[in-house]
């Protein structure tokens, strides 16, 4: 397997109360400014180097991928799982997998802010189901499970909250778990049910919904907090569950079997406007987790085969705004009470780009505003924009590029960005 190239961006200090934003520039360093004019230019505090194993998962499961809790930086690819000072960089631990494992091919997308994730390993040829809780504090694996069986699972979903960690293997089926203990937690079910019919899951950290073909089962959707299973239930009209788009509130693409896609609400007042994806709207795609439900209404997503974004009014059912064409955005998950942050190429020269930049997008509007340049202290970006993945963290932005700079290492940099 060709060895790819990932450098990875923290970018630390992020958006002020109402989204006010003032960058402080860098000085000192003149080949980081060649690009950008100082007062553009965001603060490098700190680097660190990694090798790199290209990870067997995809772009769905989170590897190679993040998290930050408290003041750890947690970094995982194929090579293993690894934890990071998160104000100076320094090395902390480096997980000790499961006995009898592969390496790491997937990831919960997020862990808790109690420092609680889940990560997948091979369990042999290719099989990525073996499924361990991970006390990020300490840099330890809480408990495993082998759940290989006659169905392999290569892109498996994970979600965790205080309460389960819930492992989505496919075809293999979804099984969830007690956080802390490893214990097996029932699914929940509608009641009645009527035994032998085909269900649909679809999970977030916090919620799930689930399509039945069982009569008068329709939709349920459930909490991931509790046991007690899912009671709202609403008719299903033929339409399956593809995927949870956000949770607050709980938004829900379906499709049909005519392949029609629907997206849909969910409160506790009931079920909201049913939106079919036609015409402009056939545009959205939401093959990865990069999207967001923004001030309870605005479902942010990739739009145009992924090279850019754009805001569905979910009250509506209208296309609010896009990015322009042509130019590759990728989705910081994060917002303000008015603004959500992407990063773009910036100005190319020779049709290479000597930076990226952090742009905030009104959320009613498509005026953009350049926030800040991010460049590597010889001046050149971190990677194409294309290439990366960019997570929240309490007070920093961190981001995930690939590069050919630095062959066979990931470079774990420091932006400072301050308010």
């Amino acid at each position: 397997m060709a060895i790819a190239v990932v450098a990875v961006v923290v970018v630390l200090g992020l958006l002020g109360v109402g989204g006010f934003v003032y960058f402080r520039h860098q000085g000192g360093d003149a080949a980081a400014t060649r690009v950008r004019e100082p007062g553009n230019t965001l603060t490098r505090d700190w680097e660190q180097s990694v090798p790199r194993t290209q990870p067997s998962g995809t772009g769905l499961t989170g590897l190679p991928g993040l998290w930050a809790v408290n003041q750890t930086v947690v970094f995982a690819d194929g090579g293993g799982v690894r934890g990071f000072d998160g104000a100076t960089g320094a090395p902390k631990w480096t997980l000790k997998p499961p006995d009898h494992v592969g390496r790491p091919c997937a990831m919960s997308w997020r862990a808790t802010a109690n420092g609680l994730g889940a990560v997948a390993y091979d369990a042999g040829g290719g099989d990525c189901s073996v499924i361990a809780a991970v006390d990020t504090n300490a840099g330890t694996v809480l408990w495993s499970k082998n759940l290989a069986g006659g169905v392999k699972s290569s892109t498996p979903i994970l979600t965790a909250n205080d309460n389960m960690i819930t492992a989505d293997l496919g075809q293999a089926g979804v099984t969830r778990f007690d956080a802390r203990l490893g214990t097996t937690l029932p699914l929940p079910r509608p009641a009645p049910h009527s035994g032998e019919c085909t269900k649909r899951y679809a999970l977030a950290d916090y919620h799930g919904v689930m399509t039945s073909d069982c009569p008068g089962e329709g939709v349920t959707v459930f909490s991931q907090l509790d046991t007690k299973g899912g009671n709202d239930s609403y008719p299903a009209d033929g339409r399956k569950v593809l995927a949870v788009l956000g949770e607050d509130p709980v938004t829900v693409l379906f499709e049909t079997d005519s392949e029609h896609r629907w997206i849909q609400t969910f409160t506790h007042e009931g079920a909201g406007k049913l939106i079919e994806l036609t015409g402009e709207l056939e545009k959205f795609h939401f093959d990865s987790r990069c999207r967001m439900v923004a001030d309870k209404h605005l479902l942010i997503a990739e739009y145009q085969q992924t090279h850019g974004y754009a805001a569905l009014d979910l009250n509506t059912g209208r296309l609010l705004w896009r990015t322009p064409a042509g130019k590759i955005y990728r989705l910081v998950d994060d917002i303000s009470p008015d603004q959500v942050l992407f990063v773009t190429d910036g100005d190319t020269t020779g049709g290479v780009a000597g930076h990226q930049d952090l742009i905030a997008y009104d959320l009613k509007s498509d005026q953009p505003t350049v926030k800040g340049a991010l460049t590597r202290p010889d001046g050149h970006s971190p990677g194409p924009a294309a290439g990366c993945e960019f997570v929240k963290a309490p007070g920093r932005l961190l981001t995930v590029c690939e590069s050919s700079e630095q062959p066979g290492t990931n470079s774990i940099d420091s932006y400072g960005v301050y308010h």
